[in-house]
């Protein structure tokens, strides 16, 4: 196993937080877009897939501009500060 050190100024002294969620089944009624100014976000799809928006906005329900990309299990994202986005469409199928 080989360490490896953070590049310099990545990770600041103080307090630090995770947020870990579970998003499924998301139709553009219920989409909503975030943005983070001070923070990056770093996903992990482990199952279903989905759009991911990046760059847009909601205006009175309908997504504006912005970015789209399928994104599906298997695939890590990084989004950074400051940048807005949202998952539309999201669909998790369990198989029994």
């Amino acid at each position: 196993m080989m360490k490896i050190s953070p590049p310099p100024g990545c990770l600041k002294g103080g307090e630090f937080n995770v947020n870990i969620r579970h998003i499924e089944n998301v139709t553009m009624s219920t989409m909503r877009m975030l943005t983070h100014p001070d923070t990056i976000d770093v996903w992990v799809v482990q199952a279903g897939s989905g759009i991911l928006n990046t760059g847009g906005e909601l205006v009175d329900g309908v997504l504006q501009g912005g970015e789209e990309q399928i994104v599906e299990a298997g695939d890590i994202i990084y989004i950074p500060a400051g940048l807005s986005h949202g998952i539309k469409e999201a669909r998790v199928n369990y198989l029994v």
